[in-house]
């Protein structure tokens, strides 16, 4: 007899949405009430937005991430800090008025000085090197693009100097050596970020609810996913798009979507045997039990515009090896498409 599947329900709430003293939710005791009130409401599911940090010249919209693979220290939680012996004292200095929106400019302030001070409290332990080294395939690229970018006043990488932008390894070698604090610090952030996350996760499973994940098909421009890895996006010999994400006019909008993300040289990924998506699919279901795809669509037929264009009123559907790229998903998540 074929097993029948129960639905669920569940409320979607991002993180940041959460109800805060500090001006933005986070992963610590407002995560946890809100769990707590979905186990009275006998929900089963928690479902949130991308959880990668997010940028200010992008309204630090979540769609928007600097990164496939880290988490936004915003979530990061004082009172956890706090809880933990890191951060010292009285967290009313921290405080922000409460609103309907997130004062993002005044939460970062905050935030970072909290971090910075738990930094200085910070010692190296076991755990840390363990987190360091199993996420190494992402972390080091992250952290010392994260550290270049604040030493060269918050620009896109493709206005570095030429040998940080081409990614020379006598330069990358010597900024390892000379940013070695300010890196230190990005993989503290994690660190402790990731722990937070994985502890309200363990809470939450543990009430019989899962987390419901959201994974935007396409990265910026501006990341280290992009820098690191330039075969694998559609670029010319500068770094920059040839070709850009979005998608057609429709009833809705006669211009259509130009979402400006560099399009995959999907040729490469078959190449490479999907490497780079196994490892986000991979690293994304450590957080969350349930992945949402966003723009599906995308892995049959991509709709590509030209860069430079002002709108997406003229574009092309491109199609992808999909059967081949779900061929490879499914052999490594079983469970992912049943």
């Amino acid at each position: 007899m074929e097993k029948q599947k129960i639905r669920k329900s569940g409320v979607l709430m991002h993180i940041t949405s959460l109800p805060s003293k500090y001006g933005i939710g986070d992963l610590g005791y407002t995560a946890k009430n809100f769990i707590n009130l979905l186990k009275k409401s006998n929900q089963k599911l928690f479902q949130i937005l991308p959880i990668g940090p997010t940028e200010p010249f992008f309204d630090n919209s979540p769609y928007h991430s600097v990164s496939a693979f880290a988490i936004n220290p915003l979530f990061i939680s004082l009172e956890k800090l706090v809880d933990s012996g890191l951060l010292k004292g009285d967290l009313s200095k921290y405080e922000i008025e409460e609103s309907n929106t997130v004062d993002f400019e005044k939460v970062i302030e905050n935030k970072f000085d909290a971090f910075r001070e738990s930094y200085e409290n910070f010692k190296d332990s076991d755990e840390f090197e363990s987190f360091c080294a199993e996420n190494s395939f992402w972390l080091e690229d992250f952290a010392l693009f994260m550290a270049l970018k604040r030493r060269f006043g918050n620009v896109g990488w493709f206005d570095w100097p030429s040998e940080f932008k081409n990614r020379d390894t006598a330069a990358l070698n010597l900024a390892k050596e000379t940013l070695k604090e300010d890196i230190r610090f990005v993989k503290f952030l994690q660190f402790v970020a990731y722990g937070q996350f994985m502890e309200m996760k363990k809470y939450a499973n543990d009430l019989g609810i899962d987390l419901i994940g959201d994974l935007p098909i396409y990265v910026d421009l501006d990341s280290p996913d992009v820098w690191a890895n330039r075969e694998l996006f559609n670029l010319n010999e500068y770094g920059l798009p040839v070709k850009v994400a979005g998608v057609p006019p429709d009833y809705f909008n006669e211009n259509g979507q130009l979402w400006g993300n560099p399009v995959y040289n999907w040729d490469k990924h078959k190449e490479t045997g999907f490497n780079w998506w196994v490892r986000r699919i991979a690293h994304l279901l450590k957080f969350v039990d349930i992945i949402r795809i966003d723009h599906f669509r995308g892995f049959v037929a991509y709709y590509a515009i030209d860069a430079g264009r002002e709108n997406a009123k003229e574009g092309e559907w491109i199609k992808v090896p999909v059967y081949e790229f779900f061929d490879t998903i499914k052999a490594n998540f079983p469970k992912c498409l049943s």
